[in-house]
């Protein structure tokens, strides 16, 4: 057996690298739509529906578009999976970039998540919903 130099095993690996994350590409960050809903409760809820998992577009999130007020003080966010058998994944709801604002809160079933929305600062927050072997959906919230 002939033995291949070092520079070409790494090149290939590298490459098969870029090739399989450019393939598990998460979804680009679209812009909100339609009007925002406001919550200004202590607990904000957050209703998810799966209609296609192997389909962009197959999972819904009600609202899409969630703003909280800072001056209301911190909320709880509840993410709840309302099709029966579907669950998250082990990070279901992941912010991106990563922010302190929301903090997990342990416990619960696995078709629901709930966060902690401290408010610390105002913005806009995408994250990614991530329902188990689904493809991930992009929703926003709003800190104002």
């Amino acid at each position: 057996m002939k033995l291949k130099p070092c520079s070409l095993i790494a090149g290939a690996t590298l490459a098969g690298f870029a090739a399989c994350a450019s393939a598990q590409q998460l979804p680009a960050h679209p812009p909100p739509s339609g009007p925002p809903t406001v919550c200004n409760a202590g607990i904000c809820k957050i209703d998810i529906t799966v209609t296609n998992c192997d389909a962009s577009g197959g999972i819904t999130v009600a609202p899409p578009y969630l703003r909280t007020p800072v001056a209301s003080g911190s909320a709880v966010i509840h993410w709840k999976i309302v099709t029966p058998g579907f669950v998250f994944s082990r990070d279901g709801i992941r912010f991106d970039p990563p922010n302190a604002n929301f903090q997990l809160l342990p416990g619960g079933p696995a078709n629901e998540i709930r966060m902690r929305n401290s408010k610390t600062s105002t913005g806009n927050f995408y994250y990614f919903v991530d329902v188990l072997d689904c493809i991930p959906v992009d929703p926003f919230i709003e800190n104002f």
